[in-house]
């Protein structure tokens, strides 16, 4: 929960990434300097690309990760929460798993 304590409650940016009406929404929402990114879906598993076009150009950033766990389908404390070895970027396109029922989330900190 400390990583979902710290999301910001006002947001100076929001974009749809992807969305289909009842099955998924993966949003990216921007207040200050720093992204969050968040997917949930439908009782249906789903997977996708998420596709980082909308960073600046030239910038890096940082990627903390929470995701549903191999059992997430079954016990949904069930979460895997990890920051990315590399650093992320304009063009970047990130793989994603959601389970039934499932959620993401991506906090990306800009690199100085």
């Amino acid at each position: 929960m400390e990583l979902l304590g710290s999301f910001p409650t006002t947001w100076h940016e929001t974009r749809v990434l992807q969305a289909q009406l009842g099955d998924h929404l993966v949003l990216a929402r921007r207040h200050g300097k720093r992204w969050y990114l968040a997917a949930i879906n439908d009782w249906t598993p789903y997977e996708t690309v998420v596709k980082l076009d909308f960073l600046p150009r030239g910038k890096t950033y940082r990627a903390t990760i929470c995701a549903d766990g191999v059992n997430a389908q079954r016990f949904g404390s069930d979460y895997v929460l990890r920051e990315l070895e590399r650093k992320v970027k304009a063009g970047d396109a990130l793989p994603i798993k959601l389970a039934p029922g499932g959620g993401w989330v991506m906090v990306l900190v800009l690199e100085e």
